[in-house]
């Protein structure tokens, strides 16, 4: 029995003592599992709650940091401020704003014995650019208020005048200058921004040299006899201020002067042979435009006085020539330059034009034909050459150059008029009627030809190309 109370008691015991890991492997004893009570999430609230309370603490507690705060706050509510404005110049302006432009407080000059000083006093440092001219000096400062300055400065030598003016969005001090300078530019910035133009006016040696007054050449002879008699052996001239003075200004103008010489001088350049004729040609030209032949001739003489192989005048000449019946002096200038050189093609085709007029047909014919440029380029030469072998009855060359012609350019009334010609005294009736008719419709036909085609169209109507009847008048 004791046994058996041994055994509960040892039991209950156990009981009392048995791990949490244990207790759910009695579920399937008793059919239930034990129950354990948690108590951390009170804890954690009870932690935040003490945190807060910190927090708030120490957020309330006037500390250097509050000032601090609240002066981050004010510049806050300035930079608000400022932001506001802007907005409003925004949206009164439509455009966003910006900073003032630059602008010239005053301008200053002053003098001393050997230089002027301009001084530009501005609101902050500018850019600028200079421009020297020999009597005018520009000093352009980029991007700055067409203002005047507050303060002119005195208009001293070798300064003439001070200009201010706008360009774009620049601003120009023009200083007019009354002779030649030097200039030398500095930019300072402390204590106020400050732009200064020293000038040194080049002076000429003669004036140099000139004494600037009589008492200063006495000085000058005084101050040289004393230091001769102090010291005899050695009679040297004395070097004063006022002459070391001119010795360097001399030295200065003399390496100047060196220099340009030194420095290419652009010269223009004589008109050559070739466009001194081409010169006179066009003179000419425009005199026979206004009708006067005897000026024109005379612009093209003077020419060939000094340059008598002058081509282009020579071609003009002789065309003017030609033009006035003057025959005998056109052979004259021909021979000549024919016994110079051979003739060109534009002097064969006036050679050939001057023997029509001379009643030498067949000659022309052969001095053409000695020839043989292209058509395409030299239609007014195969032109000429249809008309003298017309002129020597050679009908069928004359066709035959003017249908070449013809297939180049077939609105040429005149030559449409010359192959009805030809074919008529040929006896080709039907045909020269037909090329009649297409020289009446042409447009480029001279008031004669058309006139003279309308009539032989008329004429040979119902002919046929046997009659060989020649009824075509010369």
């Amino acid at each position: 029995m004791s046994l058996v109370n041994d055994m509960l008691n040892d039991l209950e015991q156990r009981r009392g003592q048995q791990p949490a890991e244990s207790r759910s492997q009695l579920k399937w004893l008793t059919g239930s599992s034990t129950t354990q009570k948690v108590r951390w999430p009170m804890l954690v609230i009870v932690g935040v709650i003490a945190v807060l309370v910190f927090l708030i603490a120490w957020l309330y507690k006037p500390t250097a940091g509050l000032e601090k705060a609240e002066a981050v706050l004010s510049e806050a509510r300035t930079v608000s401020a400022d932001s506001e404005v802007d907005s409003n110049l925004l949206n009164k302006a439509g455009q966003k704003p910006v900073l003032e432009k630059l602008s010239i407080g005053s301008i200053k000059t002053t003098s001393d014995i050997e230089s002027v000083k301009l001084t530009l006093q501005l609101d902050r440092v500018p850019a600028y650019q200079l421009q020297q001219q020999p009597e005018l000096l520009t000093i352009r400062l980029n991007d700055v208020q067409a203002q005047l300055p507050e303060q002119f400065g005195d208009v001293i030598a070798p300064l003439k005048a001070i200009g201010i003016r706008r360009q774009g969005n620049d601003l120009l001090v023009a200083l007019s200058l009354t002779q030649a300078v030097n200039r030398k530019v500095t930019l300072s910035v402390d204590p106020v921004v400050e732009l200064t133009l020293v000038l040194n006016a080049i002076q000429k040696i003669q004036d140099l040299a000139k004494p600037k007054s009589p008492q200063l050449d006495t000085q000058t002879e005084r101050v040289a006899d004393r230091q001769s008699s102090e010291n005899p052996a050695e009679k040297k001239p004395a070097k004063t201020p006022e002459k070391a003075l001119v010795n360097k200004a001399v030295e200065a103008q003399s390496v100047s002067t060196e220099a340009k010489l030194s420095s290419p001088v652009k010269k223009r350049l004589p008109l050559t042979l070739v466009q001194q004729d081409k010169r006179a040609v066009k003179e000419a030209r425009n005199l026979l435009r206004l009708a006067e032949p005897l000026q024109a001739e005379q612009k093209l003489t003077q020419l060939l006085a000094r340059y008598a192989d002058a081509p282009e005048s020579n071609q003009l000449l002789l065309a003017l020539l030609l033009d006035q019946q003057r025959l005998d002096e056109a052979a004259q200038r021909l021979d000549y330059l024919a016994s110079q050189r051979t003739l060109s093609l534009p002097f064969v085709e006036l050679k050939a034009r001057l023997l029509l007029q001379q009643g030498q047909a067949a000659e022309a014919v052969a001095v053409l034909r000695a020839q043989q440029p292209m058509i395409q380029v030299n239609t007014g030469y195969y032109e000429l050459l249809a008309l003298a072998s017309q002129r020597d009855k050679q009908y069928s060359l004359s066709e035959q150059v003017y249908k070449a012609l013809l297939n180049i350019d077939a609105g040429k009334g005149d030559w449409w008029a010359g192959l009805a010609i030809a074919q008529e005294l040929q006896g080709q009736k039907a045909d020269a009627r037909q090329h009649y008719a297409q020289a009446v419709k042409a447009n480029r036909t001279s008031d004669s030809l058309r006139q003279y085609a309308r009539l032989r169209y008329q004429a040979l109507a119902g002919m046929t190309n046997d009659d060989i009847k020649k009824t075509v008048e010369n």
